[in-house]
């Protein structure tokens, strides 16, 4: 179980494999990350002021979240072949990298496209994703002609009356209502 966890493999692809539910693979799953927690190469100080990673190493830390920003930080270290904690890529980072915005979908087919967003959001840069990201990523992924149910929140973009026209002239996009 612990070989197919380290290859990110998805719990219920582990807990098909081992005829389990997918609770008992969750909790072996909380059981193997406070084993790493616990070993030696872990960072256990409380004031966090372990050794840094050279900046060619958070280049290649950097890389590896631009290749895959879904994946566990965690995991980074091991997969790059760093000899430091689960906890040094992230302060590592932080202390280096620039914050943004940024606009994600995803589906139960997983993720879809990441968006750097360069200006404040409104309602015209959001059509935009919409026409240059969302939509074209939707049909890719759903090339039958069903309709395909999104999800927003209510944040004053997502109900703006030319996100409503958007949606209005793409119908295979409809908007499920989301509770206030």
């Amino acid at each position: 179980m612990r070989a197919l966890w380290r290859r990110d493999e998805r719990v219920g692809v582990i807990a098909q494999y081992f005829d389990c539910t997918q609770q008992t693979v969750r909790n072996w799953i909380r059981r193997f990350e406070k084993e790493d927690k616990n070993n030696l190469s872990h960072d256990l100080r409380a004031d966090n002021s372990g050794s840094r990673l050279a900046s060619r190493s958070v280049e290649r830390v950097r890389h590896a979240i631009l290749e895959n920003p879904f994946q566990p930080v965690c995991r980074i270290p091991e997969a790059l072949g760093l000899d430091v904690g689960e906890q040094t890529p992230r302060t590592s980072i932080k202390s280096r990298l620039h914050t943004g915005t940024y606009w994600a979908w995803i589906s139960g087919d997983g993720p879809g496209d990441l968006v750097a967003i360069e200006r404040r959001l409104n309602s015209e840069t959001y059509v935009q994703i919409l026409n240059d990201y969302l939509l074209p990523g939707v049909n890719a992924r759903y090339p039958v002609n069903e309709p395909v149910f999104v999800i927003e929140d209510n944040s004053p973009i997502h109900t703006a009356r030319v996100v409503a026209e958007w949606y209005a002239d793409h119908p295979k996009l409809q908007r499920l209502n989301h509770l206030p």
